[in-house]
């Protein structure tokens, strides 16, 4: 418990195997979201990363969609995901999450960052 008496849990696990038989309430993520083609095309202080941390795939979205999928098996119904993108990702992103039916989110809604570039979404698991 922490000063706001907040249950919180950080895990260092590949999503996929984290947190099973856990529902919370609450998922905040910045996966590797850049497309591999960018490798040449990054500034040197962002090059330094580690590239697992940094590259999402072939397109940069495939990472993200992976923790989108893991953030709904974690999430009560009611919970929020929080997650950053890649600025050219945000409408294919909300669209795989919360388009149709057998949807896992709605109320999804687009955030800039403070240069005004759309960098992350939240999003409501149904």
């Amino acid at each position: 418990k922490y000063r706001n008496q907040l249950d919180i849990r950080m895990v260092a696990l590949p999503v996929s195997e984290a947190l099973h038989g856990v529902k919370c309430d609450l998922v905040i993520a910045n996966p590797p979201y850049i497309p591999n083609d960018y490798r040449s095309r990054l500034p040197h202080d962002v090059g330094s990363e580690p590239e697992r941390a940094l590259f999402g795939g072939e397109s940069g979205i495939e990472t993200p969609l992976h923790f989108a999928a893991q953030a709904a098996r974690l999430l009560k119904s009611g919970g929020a995901l929080f997650m950053e993108h890649f600025e050219e990702q945000g409408q294919a992103l909300a669209h795989a999450v919360g388009s149709g039916e057998s949807a896992e989110f709605d109320r999804l809604v687009g955030h800039d960052d403070l240069a005004g570039r759309g960098r992350y979404i939240s999003a409501r698991k149904r």
